[in-house]
């Protein structure tokens, strides 16, 4: 809300974000950074709280004026939702401007700061399959190696820092966010499903190891960062010396180990010191150095651990359970399937009350609380019909209760977020707490936009069970997002791919008793961009093709029924 009403001021927006309220909540006035006295041609933070108080007691009618302006623009920004047709070829057109903006050296879109838009990289991954277009692929592939051979990933422990600040992923931000883990985990089992480099198979197993290690609490769920600063210095946690690594893996272990990753005495870091980095050799060599990466990793325990942010947040742990769900089935690992389980079953009784609703967020004292957003509801759906679309594989017949829940809060959305005048639907429900205006969520951000995420769910549901009214509630809010994917397509790219999934077909793959589960599990592992629901039946042909309520083959013949994907 206080972003885009910067925006509407004039001002570009960033963070930390600076804006003052009048006593009912209405912004007037804002800014991003102001140095505490003037310096760098902004003025101090001292003497604006200064002019601010005095204009409010000398002139308030100014305040008003401002107030009143600055509501009514963002009231105008949440009706916005354009209408119209999205052309056929949209999202192919937009996948290839976007594709043109790559480094392609390096990876990553732009310049330094760099971060990593797994979502945006699943659109691209997504029309380079199914356009055949190798142009498309080598952006996604350029940036994913770049991305897990630098020093924004761990290279001990797995996971992933937030950004980096060059532009050639050396240095990160070393923060590590759930829900960046979460993303770029979807992007790396894509890719091994596609190619088999057994890099991003390992990139995938580390992460979700590191996860499952540091970050899960014994009752299942995932907390939300790992800070990025230890005993008052970013990244200390982190970087080496070359003593540092001889001290423990010995000299000549420790002098290889240190030309392999990049750790040199005058560093490339702060003081001298060096974040590691892998782009000496392939993944042979790689696997070289595992045993010294554990012996290093334990003496990095030793060290004082960044701080936890000990919150589990429903939205960012949805994000999980969707990415353990396809990377648990496509690189044949039936443990993080049931793990994906298990938090959802937790998730669903922890933050699901007898009224239908969700809360937003659980502390260890204190439980699940506070009022639940659209992207609570949004990325929790998704996560449900993300784990039906697999579960049956380990958990014959599960699936059915997965799909009902994520219908019940499908409801609870129709019910609590839609607007009665526009499309789209609201990013606080209709007993939220009252905010200067109710705005709605189109553009994807660190994480797709909750109005995106209900596109991929309405079109499976209306696939799943042929129900008409999930049918013309996508096809509305995929109308509201016409203009805005015409104006900036990179912005909604959680959008685009889900039309594209949609005019694809999203398809129900039913297996017999007399069906091969496995073989089923790996020929689709060649397919991982379409969306395909497999459930278990007790009897009739080995495998039933179906689109909603049309079979449209039945056939004992598992080559049969891969080749009419």
């Amino acid at each position: 809300i206080y972003m885009t009403a910067l925006s509407i001021m004039g001002e570009q927006g960033g963070w930390p974000l600076t804006m003052f309220l009048d006593p009912d909540g209405a912004p007037f006035w804002g800014g991003t950074y102001f140095p505490k006295t003037p310096q760098y041609g902004r003025p101090g933070f001292m003497q604006i709280l200064q002019e601010l108080s005095r204009v409010y007691a000398e002139a308030p009618e100014k305040i008003a004026r401002n107030c009143k302006a600055l509501g009514e623009g963002l009231r105008a920004r949440a009706a916005e939702g354009a209408h119209g047709d999205l052309p056929p070829d949209l999202a192919m057109r937009a996948a290839r401007s976007l594709s043109a903006h790559i480094d392609m050296a390096q990876g990553g879109l732009g310049a330094a700061p760099k971060f990593p838009q797994p979502f945006l990289y699943r659109f691209l991954w997504q029309q380079a399959q199914l356009a055949n277009d190798d142009a498309l692929r080598a952006g996604v592939l350029v940036t994913a190696d770049n991305i897990c051979q630098g020093g924004i990933y761990d290279h001990l422990a797995g996971g992933f820092a937030r950004y980096s600040v060059d532009a050639a992923w050396l240095v990160p931000h070393f923060e590590k966010m759930l829900y960046d883990n979460a993303l770029l985990i979807d992007i790396y089992t894509k890719a091994y499903a596609r190619y088999r480099n057994p890099l991003y198979k390992a990139i995938v197993e580390e992460t979700i190891a590191w996860l499952s290690r540091d970050m899960r609490v014994d009752a299942g769920f995932y907390y939300a960062a790992m800070d990025a600063d230890s005993e008052g210095e970013e990244g200390r946690y982190y970087v080496w010396t070359p003593e540092a690594v001889k001290a423990v893996l010995g000299e000549g272990r420790g002098a290889a180990w240190c030309e392999a990753y990049g750790i040199s005495e005058e560093g490339n870091f702060e003081a001298s010191t060096s974040n590691p980095t892998f782009y000496q050799g392939g993944f042979e060599f790689r696997q070289s150095f595992a045993e010294a990466r554990s012996q290093l990793l334990q003496a990095r325990s030793k060290r004082v651990a960044p701080a936890r942010d000990n919150k589990c947040l429903l939205a960012w742990n949805a994000l999980l359970v969707r990415a353990q769900s396809e990377a648990g089935f496509y690189l044949e690992q039936a443990a993080w399937l049931e793990q994906a389980q298990q938090l959802t079953d937790w998730l669903w009784e922890t933050f699901h009350s007898k009224e239908g609703r969700l809360a937003h967020v659980y502390y260890d004292e204190g439980g699940a609380q506070g009022q639940s957003t659209l992207a609570d509801y949004a990325y929790f759906i998704e996560a449900l019909l993300a784990l039906a679309s697999k579960i049956d594989w380990v958990q014959p017949g599960t699936s059915s209760l997965y799909i009902e829940r994520a219908r019940k809060l499908m409801d609870a959305v129709f019910e609590h977020f839609s607007d009665a005048t526009f499309a789209g639907y609201f990013f606080t429900s209709d007993d939220h707490e009252v905010l200067a205006a109710r705005k709605k969520e189109w553009f994807d951000n660190a994480i797709p936009s909750s109005n995106g995420s209900l596109l991929h769910s309405l079109s499976a549901l209306y696939a799943l069970t042929g129900e008409a009214s999930y049918l013309g509630a996508f096809n509305a809010l995929s109308a509201a997002h016409a203009n805005l994917s015409k104006r900036m397509p990179s912005g909604v790219a959680h959008a685009l791919s889900a039309a594209t999934q949609a005019a694809s077909g999203v398809l129900l793959i039913k297996v017999s008793s007399s069906g091969d589960f496995s073989a089923l599990r790996s020929a689709l592992a060649a397919v991982p961009w379409r969306k395909i629901f497999i459930q278990s039946i007790d009897d009739g042909p080995a495998y039933q093709l179906c689109l909603s309520t049309e079979c449209l083959l039945q056939t004992e013949s598992l080559d049969e029924l891969v080749s009419k994907i």
